[in-house]
């Protein structure tokens, strides 16, 4: 588990915390006084945002929307009774954010300002100063990633913020079981980074069947005193399992999960809801997927083109739902004929486009070089944030050629972050030979294995030079690059069978795939699609990912309806 403490994310945290009571979302404002009851006023959410979060007299502003907004900003604060803003945030540093900023400074009294790096401005810095008020700047200051193995090891990451040179990093692993102590160490942790790996007496595994979590303690201890306030103390948790592509006994390459084949049946998951979009209306919410899908006979789970709130890589973890978590797409305007109806329409081309010319880049959307570079740092951002949960197994780099790019470098970077982990470089079509999957979108044709044509590249391949890329790997990771030249034949996506449920959909007409009387006729369309791709791991299938959890918006092809009140998939 990953813990990221910036003191950013803590006064955010800290503002949630201010409504712990109950959130009371306010659509009415002109209010003559401050309300008594916790209460979060959404402020701007059309072309800018900027939210006002009110607990017993406290108030946190978050950003202050558009420049063209502030005046009317201004007025509805005043409006609503606020005379002072205890604490003032500035997320990020686009216009739509803190373009109402400098009014708000000169209209009231500002007890803390809180900003990134990047939201500093001339114009923003000079109100500060006329206000007298000294911004605390968060920075990526103190990171924990614990991962561990089948084998006891574990692989311990940390970033210490700020200047403490004589620090010590103390890790206690215990069973929760019956509080025994697995492992206790200690560590120099004064040159900011800790990169190691430590022996423990941890036994149990973790699985989806028994997703068994020890619990951690770290203590950052600096100066000579051991008093508590010479003591940064953070409790998480770690799990013991290893996973990772090779040939089972009759040499067919399979996912295996503590050294045993593991047939995959996913689910691909969007993680959008009808009252909160892209935003869970609840942590229950969060939890109600995994659970329906794990009942379901589902063990995975793939986030698909999201990167998902924290909690819920946590039950994940807790539950045991395997996770394939993809990178997000981007890039520029995707040629349609290239990224949809040609690889629909003739299959021989998947295999047979490259990714690393000028003029495919065009097409594939990404042939602006800044967008190259920000998807690479955003990518590499995603695997150092999320290394820690053991649920994810997998990562996915490009989905059906949306901003696709160099996916074979792409995959040798992200194998050198998290050599722990296979990799799907590229989901659906336009496959490069490389990464652990052979992964094949199928909507449209009879469901088979296609095998690997042609020699494979990069770190799967047996003939790729060892020395170069170890010393590569190791400049990020302790663990050692494996070796095994085969890959696993995955189909990532397909059914996708669409039925309409009446009073549980967000539209009256649905897309998706095809058309059934009945909600028993689609459920047994269903059934039979998945029974036809179980039915090729004997020859070959290392697993699936069937479309989709549950309906979004006009996609009516979820096992869920879109409102999660009806399980469709189970009578």
């Amino acid at each position: 588990m990953k813990a990221r403490v910036r003191r950013l994310l803590l006064v955010l945290a800290a503002a949630a915390l201010l409504l712990d009571g109950g959130l009371l979302l306010a659509g009415r404002l002109g209010a003559a006084s401050l309300p008594e009851e916790d209460t979060a006023y959404f402020l701007d959410v059309g072309e800018g945002d900027c939210t006002l979060l009110v607990s017993g007299g406290s108030t946190v502003l978050v950003d202050a929307g558009t420049p063209e907004g502030a005046p009317a900003l201004v007025r509805e604060l005043k409006s609503l009774g606020v005379r002072r803003l205890d604490a003032v945030i500035a997320t990020h540093p686009h216009v739509d954010h803190i373009g109402g900023m400098e009014e708000v400074l000169h209209a009231f009294p500002v007890r803390s300002f809180y900003m990134s790096a990047e939201t500093q401005s001339d114009g923003l810095d000079a109100a500060l100063r006329r206000r007298r008020l000294t911004p605390l700047v968060p920075y990526d200051g103190e990171t924990l990633t614990l991962k561990g193995a089948a084998d006891g090891r574990l692989f311990i990451r940390a970033e210490i913020g700020g200047d403490k040179p004589n620090a010590k990093l103390r890790i206690v692993v215990t069973d929760p079981a019956d509080g025994a102590i697995v492992a206790d160490e200690r560590f120099a942790a004064g040159m900011r980074k800790v990169r190691t790996e430590i022996a423990t007496r941890a036994e149990h595994l973790w699985s989806p069947e028994d997703p068994y979590l020890y619990d951690v303690t770290a203590t950052l201890e600096f100066g000579a005193a051991k008093s508590q306030e010479k003591q940064d103390i953070v409790r998480s948790y770690c799990a013991f399992r290893t996973v990772e592509i090779k040939p089972d006994l009759k040499g067919v390459a399979r996912f295996h999960l503590n050294g045993k084949p593991l047939f995959l049946k996913g689910v691909l998951d969007q993680g959008y809801w009808p009252d909160g979009l892209m935003t869970a209306p609840s942590d229950k919410a969060l939890i109600h997927d995994i659970i329906a899908m794990k009942e379901s006979g589902f063990n995975m789970l793939r986030k698909h083109i999201k990167i998902e709130t924290a909690r819920w890589y946590y039950h994940c973890d807790r539950l045991g739902m395997l996770v394939w978590q993809d990178a997000v797409s981007g890039g520029g305007e995707y040629n349609a004929w290239t990224t949809n109806r040609k690889p629909t329409l003739v299959r021989a081309t998947w295999n047979k486009y490259r990714d690393d010319t000028a003029k495919h880049f065009a097409a594939l959307g990404a042939d602006d070089s800044t967008y190259r570079r920000d998807w690479s740092r955003t990518c590499d951002a995603m695997v150092h944030m999320l290394a820690g949960h053991p649920s994810i197994v997998a990562w996915v780099l490009f989905n059906e050629g949306w901003g696709q790019f160099n996916a074979c470098d792409a995959a040798e970077r992200i194998h050198a972050l998290d050599p722990t982990r296979p990799i799907d470089a590229t989901s659906g079509w336009y496959d490069q030979r490389c990464g652990d999957f052979h992964s094949v979108h199928n909507y449209f044709r009879p469901l088979e294995i296609y095998p690997d044509k042609g020699p494979l590249r990069g770190y799967v391949a047996e003939y790729e030079k060892k020395h170069k890329r170890r010393c590569r790997a190791a400049h990020y990771a302790v663990l050692p690059v494996t070796q095994h030249g085969v890959r696993a034949f995955m189909i990532s996506e397909f059914g996708g069978l669409a039925q309409l449920v009446a009073d549980h959909a967000a539209v009256s007409r649905a897309y998706g795939y095809g058309e059934y009387d009945s909600i028993e006729d689609w459920r047994a369309a269903v059934r039979s699609v998945l029974a036809s791709a179980e039915s090729l791991e004997s020859r070959g299938l290392a697993g699936y990912v069937y479309t989709q959890v549950s309906d979004v918006e006009e996609e009516l092809n979820g096992l869920l309806t879109y409102d999660r009140r009806l399980n469709k998939f189970v009578q």
